[in-house]
């Protein structure tokens, strides 16, 4: 056996072998058996469709573990030169490029009429489960063979060639777009090893740009297929297949480029290296925030706690927003008018001696927490909770952090002792426990934690102006 499948001589005539990997006894525990029916096609350049149907098994693979040869499921050879070139191993073959690219046409002919002749029978997309014949013809071994057969040597790779969230004529379109980037660049669009990464790439769209890896690509064919092997969520909602075909026309490799002067190709180089040299560290360092998050998070906030000591020690106070002119009740309303503004330059012009400062504290982590997200993942992830509210208060991968519903009470209104009391009333909004997630999503959507709260904000007449000198919290609050 050569690889997990093979051309090989059983009871007497030339067979086409699937080697399970499995021992007869966990061959029978297992559900291969099931397998043995299902049926396969092989679709000829002049329409007609025959199908491959299985014959047997046999104890012909290689050894197992167990020290016994391992199971194979066996049928008549698809083709007589043997088990067929496979399209993945084509689209490699930098020296065939004009076949690959007549392989690939051929292939999106015998998906469409197998789909057409016998209905629900098109096979996943998988290059690798689609074997070249000599004449032209393509032989679409039983699905479940390949998906089976998916950890077994022979299909090593083949997940590079197929998006792991889309189906149909979606997932047709995404593969053919790689294969034929393969094609014209020499390299496939995504190398990465491991499956989780590898996915993660294809899902973030992270490949180097045709007309970057292959200078001289013509416009049209860069841009298909920038767009065709972008995220999901970015590509047009009309299928491409039709434009795909469209642009593979019948045109050899060659005619997909035009030439370059050295003085260009020499820029285009120059632009590659840096291009992936941002690219991959932009990626890096999104997927360490999004798999560090909270350890990232906690962290900021303890070397920010501590640094703010220093920092209210050495800052230029003079710079600060003041209250000059302010009533003591808009003093108030500044002062957590600053929490969902994130602004703690206000929050500190309005309090005096120390009061106040675990929210200030904590609007500053959230603050700096919330530019480190959007530094590297290049959007902004802080929602204010009304914004939240307006948006319908569903879960979201956003930080969510604030207040709602503030009303102001007066306690004291005399002021002949120069100090002044408000009860504050609100609701303080923190993120919250985790929704119902997405499997694929690497960061689950969450709901934030809504906290009653009523503080007693009691100010002074300092000088020329009023400041908050202390808050007593009754409910909720950083500090509580």
């Amino acid at each position: 056996m050569m690889g997990g499948v093979s051309v090989l001589e059983l009871e007497g005539r030339l067979a086409l072998g699937f080697d399970t990997g499995l021992s007869a006894g966990d061959f029978a525990k297992s559900r291969a058996g099931q397998y043995i029916t299902d049926k396969g096609f092989i679709v000829e350049p002049g329409g007609s469709i025959p199908t491959w149907q299985t014959l047997g098994v046999a104890e012909a693979g290689k050894e197992t573990a167990a020290g016994s040869p391992a199971m194979v499921i066996w049928g008549p050879p698809a083709f007589a030169e043997g088990r067929g070139l496979r399209l993945d191993e084509l689209a490699l073959d930098q020296d065939h490029g004009d076949e690959a690219l007549e392989a690939l046409r051929r292939w999106i002919r015998a998906r469409r009429l197998l789909g057409e002749r016998v209905p629900g029978a098109a096979p996943f997309p998988w290059p690798c489960g689609a074997w070249l014949g000599a004449g032209g013809a393509y032989f679409f071994p039983p699905e479940r063979f390949v998906r089976w057969s998916a950890g077994a040597a022979w299909l090593e790779g083949a997940e590079r060639w197929s998006h792991p969230d889309l189906a149909g004529e979606r997932a047709l379109v995404f593969t053919g777009a790689a294969l034929l980037y393969a094609i014209l660049c020499g390299v496939p669009p995504f190398t990465n090893t491991g499956e989780e990464t590898l996915h993660s790439d294809i899902r973030e769209g992270v490949f180097l740009p045709p007309e970057l890896q292959a200078p001289g690509l013509n416009d049209d064919a860069s841009a298909f297929l920038s767009r065709a092997l972008s995220p999901a969520r970015n590509n047009s909602p009309e299928p491409l297949l039709a434009e795909l075909e469209a642009l593979l026309g019948e045109r050899d490799k060659a005619a997909f480029f035009h030439p370059l002067a050295e003085e260009e190709r020499t820029r285009i180089d120059a632009e590659k290296r840096q291009y992936d040299n941002r690219k991959q560290a932009l990626v890096r360092g999104r997927r360490f925030v999004r798999r560090n998050r909270i350890v990232i998070t906690v962290a900021a906030a303890a070397v920010l706690g501590a640094g703010l000591i220093a920092y209210s020690l050495i800052r230029d106070r003079a710079a600060r927003p003041n209250t000059l002119g302010m009533s003591p009740w808009e003093v108030v309303e500044a002062y957590y008018g600053g929490i969902n503004a994130l602004d703690t330059e206000i929050m500190d012009g309005c309090v005096t001696g120390g009061a106040g400062k675990d929210y200030i504290n904590a609007v500053t982590n959230f603050y700096v927490v919330s530019r480190i997200r959007e530094a590297y993942e290049m959007q902004d992830h802080f929602m204010s909770p009304e914004d939240w509210l307006a948006a319908g208060a569903l879960p979201t991968q956003d930080t969510v952090f604030g207040i709602t519903g503030l009303s102001l009470e007066s306690a004291d209104t005399d002021d002949s002792d120069g100090a002044l009391s408000f009860w504050a009333g609100y609701t303080l909004w923190v993120p919250g426990s985790a929704g119902e997630a997405d499997p694929a999503a690497e960061i689950p959507p969450s709901l934030p934690e809504d906290i009653p709260s009523r503080d007693l904000v009691i100010l002074s007449y300092h000088k020329d102006r009023w400041l908050i000198s202390a808050i007593e919290r009754e409910a909720g609050g950083p500090g509580n």
